[in-house]
């Protein structure tokens, strides 16, 4: 984990959470408790996935989809900044987020609203 940057930003090098296999869920669990309360505070938190060889559903879903339990999928779009992965993985992160906000609106743990932020999985805006 890297030193806040002069904007406060966080920076998690997931490979030092997890190794260079982010798939088990237990490992993601650790990672949430890193990701958790710099996002509910509001800051803006890196998750660099360099060195990252493989990521399941198991680790995602216990790292950020766990995450909608406390903050919304706006404010995660926006403050959730990640780099160095994969265009296979981030889709997978993508279906790992959909189906948890899937599941926090209908056990009823969030109330439903709108779900486009207008803003992509890296958090810029989309067209």
């Amino acid at each position: 984990m890297s030193p806040a940057d002069e904007n406060g930003a966080l920076t998690i090098r997931v490979v030092e959470v997890a190794g260079e296999e982010g798939t088990e869920a237990a490992d993601g669990a650790r990672l949430y408790d890193l990701l958790r309360p710099a996002l509910v505070a509001g800051r803006e938190v890196e998750l660099d996935f360099r060195d990252v060889r493989t990521l399941s559903e198991p680790f995602l879903a216990a790292a950020v989809g766990a995450l909608l339990r406390d903050v919304t999928l706006e404010d995660l779009l926006c403050r959730l900044i990640v780099s160095n992965i994969t265009v296979r993985d981030l889709q997978g992160l993508r279906y790992v987020l959909e189906k948890s906000r899937d599941e926090t609106t209908v056990c009823g743990c969030r109330e439903a609203g709108p779900t486009d932020s207008g803003a992509g999985a890296d958090g810029s805006e989309k067209p």
